[in-house]
């Protein structure tokens, strides 16, 4: 991997979500397939270093100091993970090493004097640490054979299975301290094997692929690979002089991706805080200068805003500032909202006599959380606006299906934060007068009454142009108002900051599901403006998210061609063939 080339191309890839954390491990793979490093021809042939460590594990049988082992199995052409340099070879863990041996299986207690032992906590990124140390007494009479000597590789047996596996080596003084019984302990030649390769091998993707994740067993909800599995697993040797080449360029990159991630850290840093700065500005602005704030904020914000979370946040400011009267400016010529309340109470009573099946009770206004507001807005209780109001259509899953006549509108339809799918609509048969009672219409606002404590209450517009009739599910509420009020702006009410603490206040918890009632929702206090004003910042919150889509479907175009990159930097390394594919990416 080249060093200046992955800086060349690093502004282009450093924000695809995943990149530092796949170049990390994809200098580990390129290390142990021999890519990383040139070959060089006089160095000794790796199998003679099989033979050397034998040699050696020989002369410590014979002094007594290990147990003789029986023989691994020989490694098969078959048996390898991929090919690899003439000058290399595949090597059981066991035969790599001089020997491997479990810890002590004392208890660790609190205690001042003592032996102290290292545990799973202690292996942190390749390395032993010496945090939280724990003890064990002095007196056992096998404990010297189990202490510790620098460049030991500790391997741990047990855990959760995403931590079974991990290696570190210990570099601390000899004959110090011990190590526990879940940890096994590797000692390689220090001649022939470099303790530091041979973790970074371990520690490579393909070899927790290949090696460990196809023997790691659960028992008693812990998962295990034992150190039998261990001393079978394939790992790929150099000759000696390569490895230490290796270890030396993976330190370099690993020191480069540092250096990556604190800068890319450091701006995503700055980012945060001038977007978090700017949301702040929209929060409180002062009245005589904010629409100068906000027209400054909202064309800064999407340089800004890099991160769905943002964006997020980003759409949720433009409703709370359309909610406040902040977005657009106020025509001291709009007829007063009170007006125009007191013409669609005369138009509910109307339609309470002609549709008396269908009763809309009065809404007392009683508002329990307030803003200041733009003059001429009136806060009223949401009963008192619509023409009607209706639960849906009773259908259970036996009688949905996908080849029946009508279209069956259910919450998972209406989005999580507004607007509504019908992708995944499926179907239902009804009667001619269910057809006339629960047929959907464009205008009408569809809220959410049964769902999750965080999901119900969420709405939607309905809106249709190719004429199909589709009926709505009774877990859904469909409303219709008179010309005077628009049903978007009630919508932007439910879904802002605001109007959400209101709807949180009348959730209802049961067994499985929350619920808003009817009668509850009732009582919903709504913040109304001039008829002409709620048009006016519908069209502007329109515009504005349009502008949020577009800035959305960037980011992920943006992170689509930086993966894409980095795939093509990755697979350059992996097959300089293809450094095509790299200069297309970056174009």
């Amino acid at each position: 991997m080249n060093a200046e080339r992955l800086l060349q191309h690093y502004e282009k890839i450093a924000d695809a979500p995943d990149a530092i954390a796949r170049l990390r491990k994809s200098i580990l793979d390129l290390a142990v397939r021999g890519k990383l490093v040139p070959q060089d021809p006089a160095d000794e042939p790796a199998v003679e270093l099989l033979k050397r460590i034998a040699r050696e594990r020989e002369v410590l049988v014979r002094a007594k100091s290990i147990r003789r082992e029986t023989a691994l199995e020989t490694i098969s052409a078959s048996d390898q993970p991929y090919p690899i340099a003439n000058s290399w070879t595949w090597a059981r863990v066991g035969d790599a090493v001089l020997f491997t041996q479990y810890g002590t299986s004392q208890k660790t207690q609190k205690m001042e004097d003592g032996v102290p032992v290292l545990t799973m906590g202690n292996i942190q990124n390749g390395r032993v640490i010496w945090s939280n140390e724990k003890r064990i007494p002095r007196s056992s009479e096998d404990l010297p054979a189990l202490y510790l000597k620098k460049h030991d590789l500790l391997y741990n047996r047990t855990n959760s299975a995403e931590l079974v596996g991990k290696t570190g080596i210990y570099l601390g003084e000899d004959d110090v301290r011990t190590f526990a019984s879940y940890l096994i302990r590797l000692r390689p030649s220090l001649e022939s094997c470099s303790p530091r390769y041979l973790n970074l091998a371990m520690n490579a993707p393909n070899f927790r692929e290949t090696q460990i994740v196809p023997l790691i067993k659960k028992q008693t909800g812990q998962a295990n690979v034992s150190g039998s599995a261990l001393k079978n697993m394939l790992v790929p040797l150099p000759p000696i002089a390569e490895q230490q080449r290796i270890v030396a360029k993976v330190d370099e990159l690993m020191t480069l991706c540092d250096q990556l991630e604190a800068v890319r850290t450091q701006r995503e840093a700055t980012r945060d805080r001038l977007a978090a700065a700017s949301f702040a500005r929209l929060s409180s602005p002062k009245p005589e200068t904010f629409r100068d704030d906000a027209r400054f904020v909202l064309e800064a914000l999407p340089a800004l805003t890099a991160r769905p979370d943002q964006t997020k946040q980003l759409r949720q400011t433009i409703l709370n500032l359309a909610v406040r009267g902040k977005l657009v400016p106020q025509d001291p010529k709009d007829e007063p909202a009170a007006e125009l309340l007191e013409r669609v109470a005369r138009i509910r009573r109307e339609e309470m006599r002609t549709r008396r099946g269908e009763g809309h009770p009065d809404g007392q206004v009683c508002v329990t959380w307030q803003f200041d507001t733009p003059e001429h807005w009136e806060w009223t209780d949401f009963g008192t606006l619509p023409l009607t109001a209706r639960v849906g259509l009773d259908r259970g899953k036996s009688q949905q299906c996908d080849n029946l006549q009508y279209g069956y509108f259910r919450m998972n339809n209406i989005g999580n934060s507004g607007g509504f799918d019908l992708s995944e609509l499926t179907r239902v048969d009804a009667t001619d007068e269910e057809v006339r009672q629960f047929a959907l219409m464009s205008g009408d606002l569809l809220f959410n009454t049964r769902n999750s404590r965080d999901l119900v209450g969420k709405t939607c517009i309905f809106q249709q142009d190719n004429g199909e009739i589709i009926l709505y599910n009774n877990n859904i509420l469909r409303i219709r108002f008179s010309p005077d009020i628009v049903p978007e702006w009630i919508d932007i009410w439910m879904r802002s900051k605001p109007g959400q603490t209101e709807l949180d206040r009348i959730k209802s918890n049961t067994t499985n599901v929350c619920a808003i009632y009817q009668g509850k929702l009732y009582a919903f206090p709504c913040l109304i403006p001039p008829l002409a004003e709620q048009h006016r910042i519908v069209i502007k919150v329109g515009e504005l998210m349009f502008l949020c889509d577009q800035l959305e479907a960037s980011l992920t175009t943006a992170d689509e061609t930086r993966r894409k990159l980095l795939d093509a930097l990755l697979a350059e390394a992996l097959a300089p063939v293809n450094a095509g594919n790299l200069q297309e990416a970056a174009e």
